[in-house]
Order: structure tokens, then C-alpha cells, then sequence
């Protein structure tokens, strides 16, 4: 798996940042949004009886579809009523965060996220904003399993890693539209959240 210069891993995608780039040859194994583990066909995997025993990787996903439907002039879905919040991280700050954990003697679990949460209206207002796009916001019924509020607390990271997200959202995501605008990236990026 590679590291898409967007929110998200994106399989296929080409990494932007030179962490990114120097992480590109690693896949995670395990969930998506939790505990598992970084390996490659060249190196050996990073386990429990690593470094990187436990990590919680915190919202680095569902953005990208945003970001298509505006550039696309599609509306964009929004879940419930959107006041769900979500605390978004760039992807650079994630590749950072976890290449600390890889370089610490933490077992973990240590929380990489944003403590800086924003609604889904509002994120959808300012990736339309950021655009230029007229797309409309289409409310969509919301899941059961979908959570109210997700902030982690890094106070770990903070602590223990010297780490935390540098890269505000607005910033984030001009780096993330320029990125989509590119004519490869179309193959980057499916379209569900």
C-alpha cells in the first residue's frame, strides 16, 4: 500500500511527502483504523515485539470522496445532519507520527491524530469553499455504528513522541485538492466513503 498525498491510504496512489515516499514500500496489515502492523516484502514485519506494538490511527480516511464530488460538480453526500464532528489529519503528519512510534520504545497503544475537530457540514462547506465548487450538500441516512464525536487524545504522542500534527486543515486541504486535480489521480480514488 502506498500513501496518497490526500487523508486516506489510497492503494495505488503515488506519495507525496519524502516520509511518505520512505514509507512507500510499506503495506499495513490489521484494521484500517486501529492496531496492526507495518510490513514489506523487503523487511522484516514490525510486530508486538517491535516498536510499533499498538498504534490508533485516527480519521486518515473518507475524505478523497469530498474532494471528487466537488471537483466533479456532484453534491456531496453528507451522513444524518452532518453535525457529527471528526478530527482530520493530513497524511504527512500521520507518516511522521507512525515513524516515530517505529523509532521509539513505546508498546502503545499511542493515539496519531488531530485533536482539532471540525462537523462534517463544516468540512464539507470548506472543501466546496476550497474548490470553487456550487455542488450542493445531499444528506444521506446516517449509519448506526457512526459516532458522534472522534477526538483522540495525543497527549502520549505529545509526550512520549515529541509529536503533533503540524499541517492545519485549510493547508491540508489545498495541498489535497492540487493533489486530485492532477490528471492520475483520477485512478487514486474510488468513490465511497
Amino acid at each position: 500500500m502506498r500513501v496518497s498525498p490526500s487523508w486516506s491510504w489510497t492503494s495505488g496512489s503515488q506519495p507525496k511527502s519524502e516520509r511518505a515516499r520512505e514509507m512507500s514500500g510499506l503495506r499495513w496489515v490489521g484494521s484500517s483504523v486501529g492496531s496492526g502492523s507495518w510490513t514489506s516484502d523487503e523487511v522484516e514485519p514490525v510486530t508486538a515485539s517491535t516498536s510499533l506494538a499498538s498504534s490508533s490511527i485516527v480519521n486518515s480516511f473518507g475524505l478523497p470522496t469530498f474532494v471528487r464530488q466537488a471537483l466533479a460538480g456532484e453534491p456531496l453526500t453528507v451522513a444524518g445532519d452532518g453535525s457529527q464532528t471528526r478530527s482530520i489529519q493530513y497524511v504527512d503528519d500521520l507518516v511522521e507520527g507512525v515513524l516515530r512510534m517505529l523509532g521509539s520504545t513505546l508498546a502503545g497503544p499511542v493515539n496519531i491524530g488531530n485533536p482539532h475537530e471540525v462537523s462534517i457540514t463544516e468540512l464539507a462547506a470548506l472543501v466546496c469553499e476550497l474548490t470553487g465548487s456550487g455542488s450542493e450538500v445531499v444528506h444521506v441516512p446516517r449509519p448506526e455504528d457512526d459516532p458522534t464525536v472522534r477526538r483522540p487524545d495525543i497527549t502520549l504522542a505529545r509526550t512520549a513522541l515529541g509529536w503533533e500534527p503540524q499541517v492545519g486543515l485549510a493547508d491540508g486541504l489545498r495541498r489535497t485538492i492540487a493533489w486530485f486535480q492532477r490528471p492520475e489521480a483520477r485512478y487514486a480514488v474510488s468513490s465511497t466513503v
